[in-house]
């Protein structure tokens, strides 16, 4: 399991994903392949998966995957609803 995510979105709001969502959002990042920006943010992610927390900076977004991880995070509380 991945460690928490800090993230710094293109509109300058700060986001944290846990730990035990890092993965969904990963995969969810991947089912949107065809939109701008979801690719580049899921590499990211991986990248910064398994990493320590302590010295990891928020990583900032760009417009494009700032909108890719707001529609991950919709689809995350979308599954958790059900």
């Amino acid at each position: 399991m991945a460690g928490e995510i800090r993230l710094t979105l293109h509109d300058g709001e700060g986001l944290t994903i846990a730990g035990e969502d890092v993965q969904h959002v990963y995969e969810n990042l991947w089912r949107l392949a065809p939109k701008p920006g979801a690719v580049s943010l899921a590499a990211a992610i991986r990248g910064l998966m398994g990493r320590s927390n302590v010295t990891r900076a928020p990583l900032d977004l760009t417009a494009n995957q700032s909108a890719a991880l707001r529609e991950a995070m919709a689809m995350l509380d979308e599954n958790r609803e059900r």
